[in-house]
């Protein structure tokens, strides 16, 4: 079973539609997945799976979008409506009720890293 032509095929027809590089080796890591899936149930070789995705690269840029004062608000008024079921933990609690230090006259500006919220410079 040759699955690499066909993934090459797939590669040329989403980069010709205009997708990004990041996205499709997004899709790619699903796909590998899915073959690490296919091997431990038998269903092909580890070899085969390791052939039929060829070497794609994409150079990753984070997003740098930072929170609006008026964002901000709306996200604190939707989490004021979220009820947590019982036995949820402290960390998923955390995430849906904003720091006390935080305050509405310093809006936090909610980056990528490591999920820690950030001042919105003023």
């Amino acid at each position: 079973m040759q699955l690499g032509p066909a993934v090459k095929r797939y590669l040329d027809v989403r980069l010709a539609e205009g997708a990004a590089r990041e996205s499709i080796r997004k899709e790619l890591t699903t796909l590998r997945a899915a073959l690490r899936e296919a091997v431990a149930l038998g269903w092909m070789t580890k070899a085969q799976s390791i052939d039929a995705i060829p070497d794609f690269t994409a150079r990753y840029k984070p997003r740098t979008r930072w929170l609006k004062r008026d964002e901000y608000a709306k996200l604190l008024d939707a989490l004021e409506m979220v009820e947590l079921p019982a036995g949820k933990s402290k960390r998923a609690q955390k995430l849906v009720k904003p720091s006390p230090r935080l305050g509405l006259r310093e809006p936090a500006a909610v980056g990528r890293d490591r999920g820690r919220p950030r001042r919105a410079a003023q």
